[in-house]
């Protein structure tokens, strides 16, 4: 996907299908209303992961009471504002509502339909400007947007806040600007009387005001506008390119690498493998003094997929410097683009700079399907709890240590006060001391990090070297933390990560991340992980500390539905597939109504020639899941045979 297609796809999931009418008119009664706001209630509790992390269950049932007990008395686009009001109240990024079908569910046959004003505008630090217009409204570019209906954009943005989802602040700052173009939402906040067509005031750089009643059109020739606007010739690095997922550019005059990270996916034309592969030589055979790594307009993608572009960093010992490698983040860094980041900061001597991410580091998201039965809006609920970070990490976004923002003035005139900030800057060398031999002794050895996973300190070459390992998302073995340890003062060590230090303790570790403290205990010399008990022949131990962990920490992510698939795949990987079925068949008790549990134990059978068993499975997994087509197949090739 382009960066305009995944603008659209971000249009889509941030809003609901709504359609202005009388109040005598509505589409849907009050009685219906009233089941889908139930329809709701109930399903969110069962699909989402943690509902409540952020608003108290008395609140939401406070609040959807309210909302039902007004019914009567109110317009579709008010009620409609209203259960995008209570979606939001779940408080994470990934949960919203998908009326576009790109999740795999067909919305077509929604009675409700949705309108644009064809401008595309952009919060910056000294206002909301006009970025992109259609023909019609060509003269409005550039012009900072004060008014829409005579209500200044400042409490414009105030009324959005509720009814816009978000991980952040900064999260919500890039999705605002999309939702007050849309007439449907500005009409059931009581903002505009009309859907099809309300009055904006404009205010350019002399300060003079143009006031312009301007006609909203169909999403379809919204998108058009969008995905047929051209770039300025001249735009600057992050602006170019936007049909690649990653690419690559030598700045000669400064002997900067910049390394655009466009989206965490593999690009059909040019294979991350292959990427890597030329990037690695382009490194080695040229003089670079800085890198940059730029995933600023990165809004996710695929987990799975950015490892070896994480460890061609990590390994590249020429460009993996202190004051020599940079990460640009800002408000549009979320989901697997925030993974990414959080990889980088843990397993490389990065320093970030732009604008805070629009993800937390440890975050909700895989968002599943919750459709309301009669207005046939899609809920997107997320169902896993990532943690990308160290279990105690609350930060609600990453922060950059070079802080540059963008102004209307830098946008318009093709600046970057970003690649700015970071040529200008001077890296002040800390104290990187050894720690000597009796230290070594004192802090090697294994840590629980955490249920199932260990912390390890130990040698590497002369250094000492702190690594926490973890299975990713294809069966990898990856270090989730990989960072030198050095001498700091008495029993307190600094890292090479910034803020995270650690100190020894009676019983084991303190580690200490920006302000936080957090205790681990030393591992006895016997500990065992599953993957070592099954590596020892103990496959029923292994299952067990599972289901024990599951049970006392059902929230921990080392016993999440895709860490226990991961974990079986890097079984069938290793050719050890009574072990990968024995952990698939634990998924599908753990997770019953997860349709991939149940396709990856048909998968495993498959292998070993169990055919009806995997035929059984993967008839459960079509019932759980009915777009599964690949399990359709599957299912048909073996009831031919």
């Amino acid at each position: 996907m382009n960066r305009i297609l995944h603008f659209i796809i971000t249009i889509l999931i941030y809003t609901s299908s709504v359609y202005s009418q009388n109040i005598n008119d509505n589409k849907l009664t009050a009685e219906q209303w009233t089941e889908d706001i139930d329809y709701f209630m109930n399903g969110m509790a069962k699909v989402h992961i943690n509902p409540y992390h952020t608003t108290s269950q008395a609140v939401f049932e406070t609040t959807a009471s309210e909302l039902k007990s007004k019914l009567s008395g109110m317009k579709d686009n008010e009620i409609i504002a209203g259960i995008v009001k209570m979606v939001a109240m779940i408080g994470d990024g990934h949960t919203v509502i998908d009326i576009a079908g790109f999740h795999n569910n067909n919305n077509s046959g929604s009675v409700f339909n949705i309108h644009a004003f064809p401008l595309e505008t952009y919060i910056f630090e000294d206002g909301v400007f006009v970025i992109y217009a259609d023909q019609n409204n060509k003269e409005l570019m550039g012009k900072k947007l004060i008014k829409i209906n005579g209500t200044d954009i400042e409490a414009v943005i105030e009324k959005m806040k509720p009814i816009v989802p978000g991980d952040n602040e900064y999260n919500k700052k890039f999705s605002i600007p999309f939702f007050f173009i849309i007439s449907e939402y500005l009409n059931g906040l009581n903002i505009i009387p009309d859907i099809n067509e309300t009055e904006f005031t404009f205010e350019n750089k002399a300060g003079n005001v143009t006031v312009k009643n301007i006609k909203a059109v169909s999403l379809v020739e919204y998108f058009n506008m969008i995905h047929n606007k051209e770039l300025s010739s001249d735009a600057p690095l992050y602006l170019q390119n936007e049909d690649k997922n990653y690419w690559f550019k030598y700045l000669e005059d400064s002997k900067t690498l910049y390394i655009n990270y466009e989206r965490v996916l593999i690009d059909p034309k040019d294979s991350l493998k292959y990427f890597c592969s030329r990037l690695n030589d382009f490194i080695n055979s040229h003089d670079i003094d800085k890198t940059v790594i730029d995933i600023r307009n990165n809004g996710g993608g695929n987990n799975g997929t950015c490892q070896p572009f994480v460890d061609l960093i990590s390994n590249n010992k020429k460009i993996n410097v202190k004051g020599k490698l940079f990460t640009i983040t800002g408000r549009r860094t979320f989901s697997a683009a925030s993974y990414l980041c959080t990889k980088l900061e843990f397993n490389t001597n990065t320093i970030f700079a732009g604008e805070p991410t629009g993800a937390k580091p440890n975050h909700y998201g895989d968002n599943k399907p919750l459709i309301l039965p009669n207005s046939k809006f899609t809920v997107r609920l997320s169902s896993i709890y990532w943690q990308n970070s160290l279990p105690f990490d609350k930060r609600l976004w990453t922060e950059p240590e070079i802080k540059a923002v963008l102004s209307s003035s830098d946008y318009f005139g093709n600046s970057d006060p970003v690649m700015n900030a970071i040529s200008e800057y001077k890296f002040s060398n800390g104290n990187f001391a050894k720690v000597n031999s009796s230290e070594v002794e004192l802090l090697t050895g294994k840590y629980i990090y955490q249920p199932l996973q260990l912390l390890e300190i130990g040698k590497d070459g002369n250094e000492l070297k702190l690594e926490v390992r973890t299975t990713d998302f294809v069966g990898r073995d990856v270090s989730l933390i990989s960072t030198n340890v050095y001498a700091a003062s008495g029993n307190k060590f600094i890292t090479g990560i910034s803020g995270f230090d650690i100190s020894k303790t009676e019983s084991g570790l303190m580690l200490s991340y920006k302000g936080t403290d957090w205790e681990i205990q030393k591992a006895e010399s016997d500990y065992k992980l599953p993957a070592e008990l099954i590596s020892n022949g103990k496959l029923n131990e292994a299952i067990n500390l599972l289901k024990e962990t599951k049970a006392n920490f059902p929230d921990n992510a080392k016993v999440s539905e895709n860490e226990i698939n991961s974990l079986g795949y890097a079984y069938v990987n290793n050719k050890n597939l009574p072990a990968a079925i024995e952990l698939f068949k634990l998924n599908t008790e753990l997770y019953p109504e997860a349709f991939n549990t149940f396709d990856s134990l048909g998968e495993a059978y498959l292998l070993t020639g169990e055919n009806e068993l995997a035929l059984v499975n993967y008839k459960r997994s079509v019932e759980l899941n009915d777009k599964n087509e690949n399990a359709k197949k599957v299912i048909e090739r073996l009831l031919s045979n």
